[in-house]
């Protein structure tokens, strides 16, 4: 009677997918079997063969800069959001202390200017009455005409404009913006908005979170509804 041999226990019919799924079913299976481990090699870029443990080293080395560099782009992010919080934080606290719609331009666009770094910066109130105000009004039947659908939502647009909306947006810059927000002023009906303009095309995205922009939007809404209300 002849006994099985090692060569026959290990045939070709045993598949890749089987060796894999032994090996995570019997994680201790090198500790078992040491010299194995030091005997088996994979193939490097570089053509030269390395060790099991030297690969797994490598591939930890790998994961470790990937998780680094994920890591370092995590914390732009968290100090570019904790200034943009700062930076809404005193604009808030500015316009709370507005007394007029001329007060609140003034805050708006300088605040845009000076501490956001925009390059364009826009305050259009809608009104069919004139306003206590030397900031541009429209009536809001006037102003869905010239700006079309960017009036459609009642949420902050990012992106790209056409050039006949830049135009009314930034009558002076309309050439220079590449890209640009727009945030809606809506408290009970539209108010006006707050256009922010930036040279860069990129700038401004559809993917661009809009967190802050909403928020300041939304203070914005209710200082103007409450002024445009003493307007009239």
């Amino acid at each position: 009677m002849t006994k099985p041999t090692n060569k026959l226990a290990f045939s070709e019919e045993i598949t890749e997918q089987q060796v894999v799924a032994y090996l995570e079913a019997n994680p201790n299976f090198f500790l078992h079997n040491p010299d194995l481990l030091k005997t088996l090699t994979v193939p490097h870029p570089s053509g030269k063969a390395i060790s099991l443990l030297e690969h797994q080293v490598n591939l930890f080395r790998k994961e470790n800069k990937e998780l680094h560099k994920r890591l370092g782009n995590l914390i732009a992010i968290a100090r570019e959001n904790d200034q943009l919080f700062d930076k809404t934080r005193r604009l808030i606290i500015n316009l709370l202390a507005a007394s007029s719609l001329e007060d609140i331009q003034v805050i708006i666009e300088e605040h845009f200017r000076e501490q956001f770094k925009t390059d364009a910066c826009c305050l259009l109130y809608f009104a069919d009455q004139p306003l206590n105000t030397h900031g541009r009004t429209f009536p809001l039947a006037e102003a869905k005409k010239q700006l079309g659908d960017i009036l459609d939502n009642t949420k902050p647009f990012t992106g790209l404009l056409k050039l006949e909306q830049k135009l009314v947006l930034f009558p002076d810059q309309a050439h220079q913006v590449g890209s640009a927000a727009v945030v809606p002023l809506y408290h009970q009906r539209l108010l006006g908005i707050l256009a922010i303009g930036s040279e860069d095309m990129n700038h401004f995205r559809t993917s661009n979170g809009t967190l802050f922009l909403t928020h300041i939007g939304e203070v914005l809404s209710q200082l103007v509804y409450h002024f445009q209300e003493q307007s009239n």
